[in-house]
């Protein structure tokens, strides 16, 4: 039986056991026997006053400063990337993207053809939609309508293609076997330059759908939206499919599920600088920013060379001078020069960032200097020629909790809506909001967001029963919903498989199900499950029976409830990024979502027999009190559409049918939202200058490359004053948005 870990529980234990080291909740009775609830209150949306839930690393962390200081520094420095990208090339605006040309995935690595579409009536005269181009407003939105409406009438034009961020170019890493740590250097701190490109091996494939041809390779674009990282700490788990897990296991995104999958995960501590370290496995809860941070750095389609491990960027980095070739502006919220970290005789700062991970972490986390290698079962050994460094190895956590302290400071809590200041149009948009839109049932709460939690509502429950659109029941993962953006076969969302090689479910309502099957080789993550919470028990007269009936649930497709906060200023949107306006989206809303048919029957999206999982289990595997679904996690809903897309008593298409006026006062709501210092890039959010890539020249890099020139430009250093002309708040990725980008911005010949 898995582990039940009480969710007011607010001690935090450090138990080493059997080699390994767990920070976690302390355990209590199991809320399995707690009484009925009542029913839920009404949702709403409320002001900001609330602070997020963030790891205790109290005994990790010696100065909290240094450490927010070290991740600001992680975040923005493009010595990062394998080709020039630093995490902020994809988060450089309001913690978004608002970048146009070379933004286009074709369907991959998630199901698709991998073939770009034709576009709809834009102003370049490619017919295609990438790589490389830059579509216009006429490109949008990705499923157009005869009537925008109407959800069932014709179809003007349809693409399966995501709109999101240009990442790194394609090729292997190729490993320096030289320690960073042993490099000479000469002269100051000041005087050392920016670490060059990685060495990797690159070649032009036809088959590549970024390649020009035979000819050229283009930068890869990732293949969701790129979400906002502000407010994010609020987030539970982070990305659209909730893959960031909450517990940060100081390796990679997916928590204490690497843990169990693999025996040479964890991080090396040591008492003393010579000698053998320990390989200590270690759970840190409350830390998905952690687990967030740790994935694109090494991501083949987003920073890195593939192959490249965070062994290989600690020796890249620690020599480095922190933001070497980028300007910091002189009051840089954390770097001003007041602090002394600004470099006065030129760019960057004055520190390498080995100086600022001595500053932040204990020396039991670096200090050690045996190069050492870890076999698959996890046994360290020394290795003067292959090894790393104990600084090198545990890189991935030193970046992981650093960028998690820099992120945790990005709140933003000023806006109107805030402030109490709505005008007569923002406050009708809001009663609709929270009325006939029905929207506050999955935007709720002060993050507008039922997938966040705060210190005041910490436990919100994981794993819930609701009523589908079509009348039947089904389990689901609290904050994740199919709202019909797309067909559920091209991006199975939350209910796909992790990174891990046991390949766990990601969602939570998954893994119960295995609970209840007494599989708990397949529940990977700590979580509780109140059954007398549900809005839908299994059985009304008795919450603390176990479940009689099938275990259908709603996860195929789901996609996290993104926060609203500043979403005038974050276009394009949802998770294919194929909205590029407010309007577009309000559309959406009002005709009930793009699925055809009637809302009870999913006549375009997944048919939910959960064919590409298997038949994970025989029939003579279940217990005799379950029912066996057509298969054993198989569906018998006709959907899994989230019941509150449409209007379920029919009417008008089964739409919500908003009235022009209604989708006005929607939009100005939701522009209520932005934070003025987020469209300003001032106080917290101000940032070093970066070099900002917009697609690519069709001409080589240079002599015998095949890597096609990057068109550059220079988004400058701004400093806590912010900028002097800030971003319009216009919930539209075209107009005065890029107008105002492309004045901001200068180019790099």
């Amino acid at each position: 039986m898995a582990i039940q870990w009480c969710a007011t529980a607010i001690a935090i234990a450090a138990i080493c056991c059997g080699g390994s080291l767990f920070l976690e909740l302390a355990p209590a009775t199991a809320r399995d026997n707690a009484p009925v609830v009542a029913a839920d209150p009404v949702p709403t949306v409320t002001a900001l006053h609330e602070q997020p839930i963030i790891a205790n690393t109290a005994s990790i962390i010696v100065n909290k400063l240094a450490a927010q200081q070290l991740g600001k520094a992680f975040f923005w420095d493009a010595q990062v990337g394998s080709d020039g990208q630093a995490c902020a090339s994809c988060h450089f605006h309001a913690g978004a993207d608002i970048r146009i040309r070379n933004q286009v995935n074709p369907g991959i690595p998630f199901p698709g053809d991998g073939t770009f579409n034709a576009r709809q009536r834009g102003a370049d005269p490619t017919p295609q939609a990438g790589p490389n181009v830059a579509l216009g407003p006429e490109d949008f939105p990705f499923h157009r309508l005869e009537d925008p409406d109407n959800r069932n009438s014709r179809i003007l034009y349809d693409s399966n293609d995501r709109f999101a961020s240009q990442g790194t170019f394609g090729g292997a890493f190729i490993e320096n076997s030289v320690s960073a740590m042993a490099l000479p250097q000469s002269g100051s701190v000041a005087s050392i330059p920016p670490v060059g490109p990685d060495n990797c091996v690159r070649k032009v494939d036809a088959s590549d759908p970024y390649n020009n041809g035979s000819t050229l390779m283009y930068r890869r674009v990732e293949p969701r939206n790129t979400p906002t990282m502000i407010n994010a700490a609020f987030n539970f788990r982070q990305f659209w499919d909730g893959r960031a897990n909450n517990v940060f296991n100081g390796v990679d995104p997916f928590g204490r599920r690497t843990n169990l999958a693999n025996p040479a995960a964890g991080i090396l501590i040591a008492d003393t600088p010579t000698g053998l370290p320990s390989l200590v496995k270690i759970e840190i809860p409350h830390a998905s920013l952690a687990s967030q941070a740790v994935g694109p750095a090494l991501s083949p389609f987003e920073m890195s060379c593939a192959g490249r491990t965070f062994a290989d960027l600690g020796r890249r980095l620690l020599t480095a001078r922190a933001l070497a070739g980028q300007v910091v502006h002189p009051e840089d919220s954390l770097f001003s020069r007041t602090l002394g970290l600004i470099n006065t005789t030129g760019p960057g700062l004055n520190v390498t960032y080995a100086d600022l991970i001595r500053k932040v972490f204990p020396p039991k986390y670096w200090s050690n200097e045996t190069r050492t290698t870890i076999s698959s079962t996890g046994v360290v050994q020394a290795d003067a020629v292959n090894g790393f460094s104990q600084m090198e190895r545990n890189f991935s956590f030193f970046w992981g909790l650093a960028v998690q302290e820099y992120e945790a400071i990005l709140i933003s809590d000023r806006s109107k809506f805030d402030r109490g200041i709505l005008d007569p149009a923002e406050k009708k948009g809001l009663e609709i909001f929270t009325g006939k839109g029905n929207c506050v049932l999955c935007h709720t709460g002060p993050l507008l967001s039922s997938a966040t939690s705060t210190i005041a509502d910490r436990n919100p429950e994981r794993v819930e029963r609701m009523i589908m659109g079509d009348g039947s029941v089904a389990l689901y993962d609290h904050g994740f919903y199919n709202i019909g953006v797309r067909p559920t076969f091209e991006d199975r969302g939350l209910g796909g498989l992790d990174g891990t090689a046991m390949g766990f479910d990601l969602s939570f309502a998954r893994q119960y199900k295995w609970r209840l099957l007494g599989r708990h080789d397949r529940e990977g993550d700590n979580f509780n499950v109140n059954t007398c919470a549900f809005k839908i028990p299994f059985d009304r007269r008795n919450c603390y029976l176990p479940p009689r009936g099938d275990l259908t649930d709603a996860v195929d497709g789901s996609f996290k409830v993104p926060i609203l906060r500043n979403v005038g200023l974050t276009p394009p949107y949802f998770h294919n990024g194929g909205r590029a306006t407010l309007h577009e989206v309000v559309d959406f809303y009002s005709r009930g979502g793009d699925r055809r048919g009637p809302l009870n029957n999913d006549t375009t999206g997944y048919p939910l027999s959960d064919q590409a999982l298997g038949n994970y289990l025989g029939g003579a595997d279940l217990p005799q009190n379950l029912v066996q679904p057509p298969n054993s996690f198989g569906q018998t809903a006709a959907t899994n559409l989230a019941p509150d897309i449409g209007n379920p008593n029919g009417g008008n298409n089964n739409s919500l049918g908003f009235s022009q006026d209604e989708k006005d006062g929607l939009v100005a709501f939701l522009l209520s939202l932005t934070d003025p210092r987020v469209a300003c890039h001032s106080d917290v959010f101000d940032h070093p200058e970066l070099i900002l890539f917009l697609g690519n020249r069709p001409a080589s890099a240079g002599p015998d490359s095949p890597m096609a020139q990057d068109i550059k430009v220079r988004f400058p250093a701004v400093g806590k004053r912010g900028l002097s002309r800030c971003f319009p708040n216009s919930g539209d990725l075209y107009g005065e948005l890029q107008d105002v980008f492309m004045s901001t911005v200068t180019p790099v010949p």
